[in-house]
């Protein structure tokens, strides 16, 4: 009232207005940021409800399921193979490949169970991290032998097509099991050093003793170089098939251009 009385004699300056203004605002924002932030709690704890939904559904449900399609697919595969004989290069190699799909499968469901473990804060005498540390780079190892053993077979094939009469000479059943064997224990040793510096300790926290994880001081250093030796395999398994697919088809090409030139000479004949 006093603020319009003084508006109504005129006596109201800018002076004053600011004031009026100011005291307004001093009144409306403290509601105003109250409201907002409200809003932003609720907005917030849906948000983070959405993204434990959206969790739980790609690290969880998703590749569980896909995990046990896998793991009979692979089993169905190894069956089918094993009752055909396993008497050839080509049978071992895609064996050997469907055996380590589905450990390295295994190694991976297990890894997800643990999750829920840890999901639920479960600890049956262990702590579900640590396992499932060691699960996943398990599930890791069997991919990389499983990524060899494909370029090992493309190798095979692009021979198969390019040297189609030397082929049983250059890859005999005993050669092949020795570079498979190689391959295993190659997979397995440059990762070596994730075994040497990670394991199993006892911790005690309350009243309750468990396993938990155990991690080396240069562990940071181990990871690097785990990095690098992923990266280095990959780039090769990914150069060495595409220099196979290239020289099959370089080859196919070629034989049928020569099988046109000779339908062609009987022709004129």
């Amino acid at each position: 009232m006093e603020f319009s009385a003084m508006e109504s004699t005129g006596d109201f300056n800018p002076s004053t207005r600011n004031f009026t203004t100011i005291y307004e605002l001093d009144r409306v924002t403290p509601v105003i940021c109250e409201q907002s932030s409200s809003c932003a709690h609720v907005e917030d704890t849906y948000m983070n409800k959405v993204m434990r939904y959206i969790d739980l559904y790609m690290n969880i449900i998703l590749p569980c399921t896909l995990s046990v399609f896998t793991l009979g697919a692979n089993t169905v595969n190894m069956m089918v193979l094993v009752k055909q004989g396993i008497n050839t290069c080509v049978t071992l190699c895609l064996v050997c490949l469907s055996a380590t799909d589905f450990l390295s499968r295994v190694a991976g469901w297990f890894s997800q169970l643990l999750g829920v473990l840890m999901i639920l804060n479960i600890r049956l005498g262990f702590d579900p991290l640590a396992f499932s540390f060691f699960m996943v780079y398990t599930s890791a190892i069997f991919y990389d032998v499983s990524n060899t053993l494909t370029t090992f077979l493309s190798l095979e094939r692009c021979l198969c097509v390019c040297l189609p009469l030397k082929l049983k000479d250059i890859f005999t059943f005993w050669r092949s099991v020795t570079v498979i064997v190689c391959i295993y224990l190659l997979c397995f040793g440059l990762l070596l050093p994730h075994f040497l510096s990670s394991g199993l300790k006892m911790r005690t926290s309350g009243n309750s003793t468990f396993l938990a994880l155990w991690l080396s001081p240069d562990r940071a250093a181990v990871d690097v170089y785990i990095d690098a030796v992923h990266f280095c395999q990959t780039t090769v398994v990914m150069a060495v098939v595409f220099v196979c697919t290239l020289l099959m088809i370089v080859s196919l090409n070629h034989s049928k251009e020569g099988k046109t030139r000779e339908v062609s000479l009987v022709k004129v004949l």
